[in-house]
């Protein structure tokens, strides 16, 4: 265990060498890196997870591209959805606005393209899924970064985020339906383009129902969530709202706002 757990701090030591030898790091955030990264590899089994959480958030405000080079035993942490708010908040510090290419490296660093290379592989891409739920569950701006991620990806919305699960897909599978239960409004993701993310239209109705049904105050204040809902203001939406609530469809339900 010890023996395990010191090889894993050696690697990510060497990385920080790296992360320093690239100019990633400034020579302030090196020295509190460093101090970090010690007091974890001299701590106790019981206090290594809190170590290496602290360690992990100080490195990755500094070089987020860093999350691709975290060792597996530890990726549970930076998956965590406490665990992003906290490097979030940390990132944002004295009001700081974060960006775009801070979020593109985190984004590389926590769904990297590897993930998806190979087409068959459906248990990885599972986990992929969940790491993106786990961004959206987290709220705190994590939305338009994953989507441009996506994008830069070239992923096929309807490929990736299936509706019918494979027949061997175990309980712990991510899910379409988790997705848009965390952020109602990554629908405007899923329906994306001419091609509507490659949904079949029955597809696209339950996908825009489940939308409709799950959104928050933050949802219906957002035009393009409407509009890949096909609603064109707030007023077709209290409309559609009042029709589902008698028990229509949200098909025939927007029909009769309209």
């Amino acid at each position: 265990m010890v023996g395990k757990r010191k090889r894993a701090l050696h690697s990510a030591m060497t990385q920080l060498e790296t992360e320093v030898e690239h100019g990633h790091v400034n020579e302030g955030a090196h020295v509190r890196l460093s101090k970090c990264l010690k007091t974890t590899y001299d701590a106790t089994p019981d206090d290594r997870t809190k170590h290496v959480r602290t360690f992990l958030v100080d490195m990755l405000v500094q070089a987020p591209i860093s999350a691709m080079s975290v060792p597996l035993d530890d990726r549970h942490i930076i998956e965590d959805e406490a665990f992003l708010r906290e490097l979030i908040h940390a990132k944002r510090k004295g009001g700081k606005d974060i960006k775009d290419d801070w979020w593109e490296d985190l984004l590389e660093g926590l769904l990297p393209g590897w993930m998806l290379e190979d087409p068959d592989d459906q248990g990885i891409h599972s986990v992929f899924r969940s790491i993106a739920i786990t961004l959206l569950r987290v709220r705190w701006n994590t939305l338009a970064p994953l989507e441009a991620h996506l994008n830069k990806l070239k992923v096929v919305p309807a490929e990736l985020f299936f509706l019918n699960l494979p027949a061997d897909a175990t309980d712990c599978w991510a899910s379409v339906w988790q997705a848009l239960s965390a952020d109602a409004r990554f629908v405007r993701w899923l329906l994306k383009g001419k091609d509507k993310g490659g949904y079949s239209s029955a597809h696209r109705a339950q996908l825009r129902e489940f939308a409709f049904d799950h959104a928050d105050k933050m949802a219906r204040k957002d035009p393009e969530w409407l509009k890949a809902l096909g609603l064109r203001n707030i007023m077709e939406y209290m409309g559609c709202e009042l029709n589902r609530m008698l028990g229509a469809s949200f098909v025939d339900a927007r029909a009769m706002a309209q």
